[in-house]
């Protein structure tokens, strides 16, 4: 739900690299928040929102950060061929 959000609002402020220890964690704090709210607000199913935001919020910065070290390794790869 949030995770387009993230990406563009991070996208639109982040031009040096502490961004990524200040603005990405309160950007990420704050998704979790919305998620967990419309998880409780509109699922009678979920009976622990807040655990379901932190870990699909987790989950998606991890996998992101590995998706961005593989681009990383594979550029690096690139530019020495």
């Amino acid at each position: 739900l949030t995770n387009p959000w993230v990406v563009f609002i991070f996208s639109l402020v982040a031009d040096n690299s502490i961004a990524y220890f200040v603005i990405l964690p309160c950007l990420e704090i704050a998704a979790v928040a919305v998620e967990a709210f419309i998880y409780k607000r509109y699922s009678k199913s979920i009976r622990y929102p807040v655990y379901l935001a932190i870990g699909a919020n987790l989950v998606s910065l991890i996998l992101g950060v590995i998706i961005s070290i593989v681009l990383i390794v594979l550029m690096i790869i690139a530019s020495k061929s």
